[in-house]
């Protein structure tokens, strides 16, 4: 058994969370690589991602090895040295990532589900397209629509090669002709991660956003991942539980003054 926050935590679980963590920190590279301003370093199970974007949760340390506080530092400082937004990730019971966060006056911006499955259910019977390589606006239009951001906040992805880039999958449901919801599926380590999963507030409640996770979980365990894992929005939490996800733990995300 691993304690985690004073919580007893079975072996398998724990060894499934720290592969897909693991996971994850590469993952990142591949956002922060297809931007022109973007750069990413993993080191020691950390990573450093940078993608240029005006905010904290897209440039920034995520560590998913706890206790690696002396690496997590050191790609701190180098992402400070940009002058953009930043923020730092830290999983449950990783009391030096939190010393580390408190002592350069970062403050907690949420606590973050971070779930895996297996398998999935059966979503309902959408009709999901897979985006092509040069469809990655179509991807960022909607992103960016169904999140309700200003348009600056992803409008360094625009014209970006992420679609092309290898274990990629980007996934769109249209309604006449115009896409309203999205997805992106990233495979790799044996695992699937998803990502961007928005929908246009008009065409909620439909099943496109389960359509759209079951779709890329699915193509990614076709693809060779034996594992699926995502961070959840409190709004898709039910959603993903439908499906199979469960949450293995938390993340905090703490971000600079």
């Amino acid at each position: 058994m691993k304690v985690t926050s004073g919580v007893r935590v079975p072996a398998q679980r724990a060894a499934a969370a720290d592969a897909a963590a693991g996971a994850f920190v590469g993952m990142g590279t591949v956002f922060a690589g297809s931007t022109p301003r973007g750069w990413a370093h993993v080191r020691d199970g950390v990573g450093a991602m940078v993608t240029g974007a005006p905010v904290p949760t897209l440039n920034g340390v995520v560590c998913a090895r706890p206790g690696a506080v002396g690496t997590a530092a050191a790609l701190l400082d180098e992402v400070a040295a940009t002058g953009l937004p930043y923020c730092l990730e830290t999983r449950d019971g990783d009391a030096a990532g939190e010393m580390l966060a408190r002592s350069r006056g970062m403050t907690v911006a949420e606590r973050v589900p971070f779930m895996l499955a297996t398998s999935v259910e059966a979503a309902a019977p959408v009709t999901v397209r897979v985006l092509g390589e040069d469809e990655s606006d179509v991807h960022l239009d909607v992103t960016n629509a169904g999140f309700e951001a200003p348009p600056e906040v992803l409008a360094v992805f625009r014209g970006s090669d992420l679609l092309a880039r290898e274990g990629v999958r980007g996934y769109v449901v249209e309604d006449a002709g115009v896409p309203v919801a999205t997805a992106l599926g990233i495979t790799g380590e044996g695992h699937v991660g998803v990502f961007n999963v928005a929908t246009l507030r008009a065409y909620r409640g439909r099943g496109y956003g389960a359509a759209l996770t079951a779709r890329a979980v699915a193509d990614g365990v076709a693809a060779g991942a034996r594992t699926a894992f995502l961070q959840s929005s409190e709004m898709g939490l039910r959603v993903y539980e439908r499906l199979g996800f469960r949450t293995v733990e938390h993340w905090t995300v703490w971000v600079g003054a």
